[in-house]
């Protein structure tokens, strides 16, 4: 059994129809029939029943169609995974501190992450003038990723202390006084895709982290949409609790997680 004759089956149980199916895989509506022949020669069993309205699976087709469904997924992720592994295995990156000469670039990033996110009510970029604002009072942290073969930025993380500042999560899980000095937010994280895999986002906040508990910061929050589920187990794996959900950025729905140092 081939791959190809997999998605055949899986083609033709989605459409119901031999002709969608052989114009999507690029073949003869005749082709595909041969080929399905002999999946059912191989397989010993009837796998389609045609009809004067189209074709549809028998028990045994469709028993077959959803199994090779779940085959080609892993399939597919195996050799994509190959693939991104090839990819970044060598690339050199650099993660470090940078100033404001950096900022308009790594926004570029924040703000075509942006465009591209299909839930858009999981990232709310800051503006240019708000990441700017807080590098000016010596407020925000910038860190980027660099990759030393091409001089492109990787990614970018934010971080703002806010002080007594409204911005500062503290305020909504209670803290007040000296605790509030001891925030520090961790913003904005953004990895371009090409770089996905290597781990960037969790080494960006962890370079942070370090130097923040060297200043003596002792509490680290960061929001997360409840349903995204990748930021949700980064920070989970980084030692971060979740304390409280609770609309922010404009009636946006976030969790509110904290790490204590």
């Amino acid at each position: 059994m081939r791959i190809e004759q997999m998605r055949q089956l899986v083609e033709i149980a989605k459409y119901k129809s031999l002709n969608t199916a052989s114009q999507n895989m690029h073949i003869t509506q005749q082709a595909l029939s041969v080929s399905v022949k002999k999946m059912e020669e191989e397989l010993d069993c009837k796998l389609l029943s045609r009809t004067t309205h189209g074709v549809s699976l028998t028990e045994q087709g469709s028993y077959y169609a959803q199994g090779f469904n779940k085959l080609l997924k892993d399939y597919d992720a195996l050799v994509q995974g190959a693939k991104n592994e090839r990819k970044t295995e060598k690339k050199e990156i650099k993660i470090f501190r940078a100033g404001r000469e950096s900022l308009e670039e790594a926004v570029r990033l924040v703000q075509s992450t942006e465009e591209k996110m299909k839930e858009k009510s999981w990232f709310v970029a800051e503006s240019l003038e708000e990441f700017d604002r807080w590098m000016r009072k010596d407020q925000g942290w910038l860190y980027v990723a660099k990759d030393c073969s091409s001089g492109q930025l990787a990614g970018m993380f934010f971080v703002v202390l806010p002080g007594m500042e409204e911005e500062n999560l503290g305020y909504d899980i209670g803290m007040q006084g000296r605790q509030l000095y001891e925030c520090a937010i961790m913003d904005t994280v953004v990895v371009l895709p090409e770089y996905r895999g290597m781990h960037l986002q969790y080494e960006m906040m962890q370079t942070a982290e370090r130097k923040l508990h060297k200043e003596g910061y002792r509490y680290l929050l960061c929001t997360v949409h409840p349903e995204n589920k990748f930021s949700r187990e980064n920070v989970k794996r980084q030692g971060y609790k979740k304390i409280l959900t609770k609309e922010k950025y404009g009636g946006f729905l976030r969790d509110i997680w904290m790490k204590k140092l």
